[in-house]
């Protein structure tokens, strides 16, 4: 069994199967590709609790840059209009309020076992739009690459938009 968000999924070498847990939906095929990435580069180091931006791992400030691969969560934006709405729906996928001083309101998510996300909403105003961004834990740059950490940002932010309806 592997958690992913809040989603258990059964993993069967023998048959090389990923399934949903009972219940749970579907699997799509970045989070089928993302348990793969996990399952083959997770290392036995534990989270250190220190954030950092995902620009910041090797290879970082390219990859992020590019169109395909940004991190500025429109869709999910347009899912969670007030710090109260994201916090909401980031406690129904298990996530855990941290108040970190910064942003209106925020939260940890547990993308994997290893890997866990801050996502911090920062309210707009009359003069600058609101925006959503992510820090992960500095040690996940040891459990996946670059396109791996997409995935499970990507993976992470699909799931808040499900629970925002």
């Amino acid at each position: 069994m592997l958690k992913v968000v809040d989603l258990s999924y059964t993993i069967t070498p023998s048959t090389r199967t990923i399934a949903p847990e009972s219940g749970s939906s579907s699997l799509s095929w970045d989070t089928r590709l993302l348990i793969l990435a996990y399952l083959t580069g997770a290392t036995e180091t534990l989270p250190s609790g220190k954030w950092t931006s995902p620009v910041e791992f090797s290879g970082g400030e390219l990859f992020f840059s590019a169109d395909a691969h940004n991190l500025k969560f429109n869709d999910l934006k347009q899912a969670l209009k007030s710090p109260e709405h994201f916090l909401t729906a980031g406690k129904r996928v298990a996530g855990k309020e941290e108040r970190i001083g910064i942003g209106s309101s925020s939260f940890v998510l547990q993308a994997l076992p290893k890997i866990p996300l801050l996502f911090i909403y920062w309210e707009g105003d009359a003069e600058l739009p609101s925006k959503i961004s992510v820090l992960v834990d500095e040690t996940a740059r040891s459990h996946l690459a670059i396109d791996g950490l997409w995935l499970a940002i990507r993976v992470s932010e699909k799931r808040l938009i499900q629970v925002a309806a």
